[in-house]
């Protein structure tokens, strides 16, 4: 998933030579529409033709992951990342052409299966597949999929069967392994992603006090921007920048910043923090792991990451309607290695849980 990044809604405002509507165009559009109806009375539905055509306004130009979302994506989306739902556990997206794994539930399906995020899709039920937008939604949604993916960073092709499950309210996962030290397993950057992180700490240090942290950043794919930076404000000097958005249309970068939540306890910005990070790791999750690097918080171990920088708007539109349109980028606070490193590089390369092990208990 790209990070998210939210926008007030869209209030009708006084036309600017920017936003002006040409009217010879917006006349030719209602009398297509109307031709089509006309025509051919067996075409899709009023909505679903007037939805392709907005999407039709980004096709050629904008990002492939550019949309607009009918009230039921929307809908769907709000209920996966919240309250839990029932599918495949995953969402795709389009990169560089080719049809991709962008997200996965960590117990979802699709994760289970071994599927990962950046595995390029080669055949869904035996078949090529497309890129628009509402046949990778029908393909989300599926009950049942055979899949068949190549994964470039092991240059090795998978074949599996996914059947939809009930999908568990994403949450924070808390283990224990060596003698203080304590893993965090992040869901979706969501709104109350730092609150809840903050909450679920003081209790295990009241439980049990811990001495070094591990966050498990592997296959995870990003989530709101805000909630990204607020996690990462709670491991950081307070007033670090996490890291600068430049917006794709040109014009000077903008600084972003996050907001530990007021329960978030100070000790936890000095704390030993690992950052564990592997090929799957992406967008937001990617923000979290080179700002905590770059600023000297966190010890990134695992394998480089993915190297996912783009970030989308999501503006609300009148009539229950969403813009999700990619307008910027994520630069890290280090300059020199955000124009060296596609991703985030490790500062050690472990890749596996017994290698992490002995590492903790020698360092």
């Amino acid at each position: 998933m790209l990070v998210l990044l939210l926008a007030p809604p869209t209030l009708a405002t006084e036309p600017t030579p920017a936003t002006a509507l040409p009217l010879p165009a917006m006349r030719a559009l209602a009398d297509t529409y109307a031709r089509v109806r006309q025509l051919r009375p067996d075409a899709p539905p009023p909505e679903q033709l007037l939805l392709g055509a907005m999407n039709g306004m980004l096709r050629g130009w904008a990002d492939d992951d550019s949309a607009v979302w009918s009230p039921e994506d929307l809908a769907r989306q709000s209920a996966a990342a919240s309250k839990g739902s029932r599918g495949l556990g995953w969402a795709i997206g389009v990169r560089d052409g080719h049809l991709v794994v962008e997200h996965l539930h960590p117990r979802g399906p699709a994760a289970q299966a071994g599927l990962r995020v950046g595995d390029r899709l080669i055949a869904l039920n035996g078949q090529g597949p497309s890129l628009g937008a509402a046949q990778r939604q029908a393909w989300t949604d599926a009950e049942s999929l055979h899949v068949t993916v190549w994964r470039p960073s092991a240059e090795t092709l998978l074949s599996v069967r996914l059947q939809a499950a009930d999908l568990p309210a994403p949450t924070w996962q808390l283990r224990r392994s060596a003698p203080g030290v304590l893993h965090l397993t992040p869901p979706d950057w969501q709104a109350t992603a730092a609150t809840d992180l903050a909450r679920q700490l003081d209790a295990a240090q009241r439980e049990a006090p811990f001495r070094r942290l591990v966050l498990d950043l592997r296959g995870h794919s990003g989530g709101v921007l805000s909630a990204a930076a607020d996690v990462a404000a709670m491991f950081l000097p307070e007033g670090s920048p996490v890291a600068a958005l430049q917006p794709l249309a040109g014009g000077a970068a903008e600084p972003l910043q996050g907001k530990a939540p007021q329960r978030s306890s100070p000790a936890w910005r000095t704390l030993p923090l690992v950052v564990r990070v592997d090929e799957s790791t992406a967008a937001g999750a990617e923000l979290v792991a080179a700002a905590l690097q770059d600023a000297g918080r966190a010890t990134v171990v695992g394998r480089p990451t993915l190297g996912h920088t783009r970030i989308r708007t999501l503006s609300a539109l009148p009539e229950g309607y969403a813009l999700s349109l990619v307008t910027h980028r994520w630069v890290r606070p280090n300059t020199e290695r955000a124009q060296r490193d596609a991703g985030v590089q490790p500062d050690w390369p472990l890749h596996s849980d017994a290698e992490l092990d002995t590492w903790l208990i020698v360092r």
